[in-house]
């Protein structure tokens, strides 16, 4: 049985090849907590980095998928394959010089394989 990560990864590949600056690779960043050091007062932190692709989509209106969130100046609608996770509001998306805030998650059909994600550019 084809599974829907199968289905993006394939669809990905065929768009890389016929639309060769389409597909991005991107990263996905977020930090997690570790043990409390009590002589410092703080948590050690670990920072993971996950490695997938990406396209901007500019054509599909952001209503469609998250109707109740209004787009802003500096946010990109974007696609994601291939990642490990499924992001989490507020990690960080690095694609080329550029890097975003995640703002707004939609796991496509609950598969954990694709998904569309609001993007705020953070300014360099």
């Amino acid at each position: 049985m084809t599974t829907v990560a199968e289905i993006a990864d394939t669809a990905f590949d065929n768009v890389a090849l016929a639309i060769t600056d389409a597909i991005k690779t991107a990263n996905l960043s977020y930090v997690s907590n570790g043990n409390y050091n009590y002589d410092t007062g703080a948590y050690a932190t670990t920072t993971t980095t996950i490695t997938g692709r990406c396209v901007i989509d500019s054509s599909t209106p952001s209503d469609d998928i998250f109707p109740d969130y209004v787009l802003g100046s500096h946010e990109q609608m974007m696609l994601l394959e291939g990642f490990s996770s499924v992001p989490v509001e507020g990690w960080t998306l690095t694609l080329g010089s550029k890097t975003y805030t995640v703002k707004k998650v939609q796991d496509i059909v609950g598969a954990g394989a694709i998904q569309m994600i609001v993007a705020l550019e953070i300014p360099a």
